[in-house]
């Protein structure tokens, strides 16, 4: 069941956005068809979406850097420090971007998204090379937030973008080199018609248009690019391993 709520007033330090277009990933699907996933995970009444679009129509006294009128994107992985998610400690690309002065920009300058980017570059290097299951294996959150060792990953930010960028060392702690094998190319476009009509699309789930295989209208993710089947790589432990568990693999990744 839907309930739709009036819009709420912004806190001080918020804005309200009336959203006009968003994107659908594999999450919003299962709680779309309310499959065990969902049932064993969602307890109603959530709000649900974590990619969307639309326009600032109205703001808090201390926000300085947002306009009414303003047409924003919005993207849960991006962190303001002060959400439930933020004061359990995933909050890396905002390390890192907190050692550049992006603070002094707004959203109309180009190099204040060329420093997003390229720190969600950094950000996901580490997170691809690190973050796994932690029922089985270490992942080194304060590591990988420590002032010294953001600090370096701050610094490989230059005045244009390069290759790819490696994982760094977080202090005290090594991992074996990633062998799982993506393929690069990542689209997305979103098209909306004088009539209100979206279409929301992204050729990229996990890989190029995923599986290859649609159900419904969607392609269905190739969730294996999450998973490394060499377990070692010099001696040390891939993050994303598979693993024996039960008499079967279980994979580290989440």
């Amino acid at each position: 069941m839907l309930q739709v709520a009036e819009p709420p007033e912004p806190r001080s330090d918020q804005v309200l956005v009336k959203t006009v277009a968003t994107s659908i990933c594999g999450t919003d699907y299962h709680i779309w068809t309310w499959d065990a996933w969902s049932r064993s995970r969602v307890t109603p009444p959530r709000i649900m979406g974590h990619e969307f679009a639309g326009h600032v129509i109205a703001v808090g006294p201390e926000v300085t850097h947002t306009r009414v009128g303003d047409y924003v994107s919005g993207e849960s992985h991006w962190v303001c420090g002060k959400c439930a998610q933020c004061r359990a400690g995933t909050k890396r690309m905002l390390a890192i971007l907190d050692r550049t002065d992006i603070a002094t920009r707004g959203p109309d300058d180009p190099q204040a998204w060329f420093l997003f980017a390229e720190a969600s570059r950094l950000m996901y290097a580490d997170r691809n090379q690190y973050v796994a299951d932690p029922a089985f294996v270490a992942v080194p959150v304060a590591g990988l937030l420590d002032p010294g060792y953001v600090q370096a990953r701050a610094a490989l930010i230059g005045g244009r973008a390069g290759p790819p960028p490696a994982a760094g060392t977080p202090p005290g702690f090594a991992r074996g080199r990633d062998a799982t094998e993506e393929r690069a190319g990542t689209s997305h476009f979103v098209v909306v018609d004088a009539a209100g009509n979206v279409v929301s699309m992204t050729t990229s789930v996990e890989s190029l248009f995923g599986s290859g295989r649609a159900v419904g209208g969607f392609f269905l993710n190739n969730q294996l690019t999450d998973f490394s089947f060499r377990p070692t790589e010099n001696g040390l432990p891939s993050p994303t391993r598979s693993r024996p568990a039960s008499g079967r693999d279980r994979p580290c990744r989440r």
